[in-house]
Formats: C-alpha cells, sequence, structure tokens
C-alpha cells in the first residue's frame, strides 16, 4: 500500500537506508510505527527486520527510551528494527 500511495516517500527512505548500511559506520535503523504522546512505560517489543505482530502504535517517550538504550548498550548493530508497544 505504501509503493501505491507514497511511491517518492518510499523510494527515499530506501536509498537513504541503503546509504547507511553501505557506509562503514556503526549503525541501527529504527523504524516505529504511528507516535504518540503516551508516557514513557520501558513497555514496547523489538523485532530484527520488521515490526512485531500486531505493532501499531509506540510512544514518542518509549521510542526515546529504546533509542538511548542502543546508543548506551548496542544489541542492534547494523540492524534494522522494528519497534512498538
Amino acid at each position: 500500500m505504501g509503493n501505491l500511495l507514497f511511491r517518492d516517500v518510499v523510494r527515499d527512505a530506501r536509498e537513504m537506508e541503503r546509504a547507511v548500511m553501505d557506509s562503514d559506520l556503526e549503525w541501527t535503523i529504527v523504524r516505529p510505527p504511528q507516535l504518540t504522546t503516551g508516557v514513557r512505560t520501558e513497555h514496547y517489543r523489538v523485532k530484527d527486520g520488521h515490526l512485531p505482530p500486531w505493532g501499531f502504535s509506540i510512544s514518542r517517550a518509549d521510542l526515546a527510551h529504546f533509542m538511548l538504550r542502543e546508543v548506551e548498550r548496542p544489541r542492534h548493530l547494523r540492524s534494522i528494527v522494528g519497534v512498538c508497544r
């Protein structure tokens, strides 16, 4: 569906991800679903490659928590990661 409605956005995202993946950097690409203004719960699911099943949203606070934790203790280097509630 994204390719149909947001063709340029999807293409640009693929090109951006390819540039990051082809670099010599230590990287993690995080793909969240819909962001909400909810509180930090520290209860979220993470899956390499794509979103966990039925992952429709995550609070900005929980996404920030995951990203900061990943910087401090990398567990998903050179991976694309889905994070959701």
